[in-house]
């Protein structure tokens, strides 16, 4: 409809039914190579979180930072910042000692003048819900929480926004015992989390 054509360099595709037929059988094994090319990247990413290796994690959460395999001696790991780590253990201690809600949190933090992991000067709540509800802080980090399912389109598209995503599909959290645990540095004790996390379902 764009006036768009696709051309090859190697051989120009014409008209006539067997180039079109060539064309088919191009676009056909191009998707079957896609789609194997997405199956050994996802095998190569969890036998990597098999054996331990925090590079197939998406980034580092706050309160650490990501050594790369050049800068880590042929080994990538997590290191502990401590200042924005003595900011993590303070969440937790105000979640799962204090009992403290989220929203009383992002105003203190907001008071002590503590920027959010975005830069911004107020946490948002959502955004203390991830932290709090990560077990990496209790030395775990997980590879596979979440799974993608093909995208299904609204019963009501959303006004201004294209009927068709980029991304033809939508992430969902995975069962646990897909779960690849992966051991990394802990910021606080696994009973403080555990009860930050009964704070949270409460």
């Amino acid at each position: 409809r764009t006036g768009t054509q696709v051309v090859f360099l190697n051989r120009p595709i014409g008209q006539s039914p067997e180039d079109n037929l060539l064309l088919q059988l191009q676009g056909m094994f191009a998707e079957y190579e896609r789609a194997r090319m997405l199956e050994r990247s996802r095998r190569g990413k969890r036998y990597l979180a098999q054996v331990g290796s925090v590079s197939v994690l998406s980034r580092a959460p706050y309160g650490y930072a990501y050594v790369g395999r050049g800068a880590g001696g042929g080994v990538a790991r997590f290191e502990v910042i401590e200042e924005k780590a003595q900011v993590v253990r303070h969440i937790f201690q105000w979640v799962g000692h204090d009992r403290v809600s989220l929203s009383a949190i992002s105003r203190r933090l907001f008071e002590a003048g503590v920027p959010s992991p975005t830069g911004n000067a107020h946490w948002s709540r959502s955004m203390l819900w991830t932290l709090l509800s990560n077990p990496a802080y209790a030395g775990q980090a997980v590879f596979g929480k979440n799974t993608s399912i093909p995208w299904r389109p609204p019963l009501r598209p959303a006004r201004g926004r294209a009927r068709v995503p980029k991304r033809p599909f939508r992430q969902i959290p995975a069962s646990r015992e897909h779960w690849v645990r992966i051991a990394v540095p802990a910021i606080i004790e696994a009973a403080l989390f555990a009860s930050a996390q009964e704070q949270l379902a409460e």
